[in-house]
């Protein structure tokens, strides 16, 4: 019954986590380029017409309305390979480091797609973006936000492999004490 307290409490701790952390890029994005929230978010979200509030509101909260289902994903992923632990502490820790790890992967990815997008992609999209008054960061925060996904996968899949690392090095070494 623990495990399924720990579980659930991993899914909702994942969304709490991945609305937070997408409503600061959100926050941050609108910072780098306003134009591509009102040319392409806005819009295809239609927050123009039914959301009250500024702009940079507006972002923050297209970060919290469009990411807690990623949560549940990755809430349950994390959660179900933690309960491959026997013990409730390994189990949270396991838990905690998982979260870490897409953290920091998810970081570093969307840190690289900016400056990728910033210094290569938008020289290449001139074509693309004729009507942007600031092509260089409009590209660079649509970069981050194209290959967001493929960042979470990549960030869940490292997670995964990790925590199963790290549960086969403690079979590894109890087996070895005995």
């Amino acid at each position: 019954m623990q495990k399924l307290t720990i579980l659930f409490g991993t899914i909702v701790i994942a969304i709490l986590l991945t609305s937070v952390y997408v409503m600061v890029q959100n926050f941050i994005a609108f910072s780098i380029s306003p134009d591509y929230f009102t040319q392409i978010k806005f819009p295809s979200f239609s927050y123009d017409s039914i959301m009250p509030g500024s702009e940079r509101e507006k972002a923050v909260m297209l970060g919290l309305s469009s990411a807690w289902w990623i949560g549940i994903i990755i809430g349950a992923a994390v959660g179900f390979t933690a309960m491959l632990y026997n013990d409730y502490g390994y189990m949270r820790a396991a838990v905690r480091n998982g979260f870490l790890v897409i953290f920091c992967t998810v970081t570093i990815i969307n840190f690289i797609l900016l400056i990728i997008g910033k210094f290569y992609w938008s020289r290449t999209d001139a074509a693309l973006t004729p009507l942007v008054p600031d092509k260089d960061n409009f590209v660079a925060v649509k970069s981050v936000d194209d290959f967001i996904m493929y960042a979470v996968i990549a960030g869940v899949v490292f997670a995964l492999v990790y925590m199963v690392a790290n549960k086969a090095r403690l079979v590894r070494l109890n087996t070895a004490s005995l």
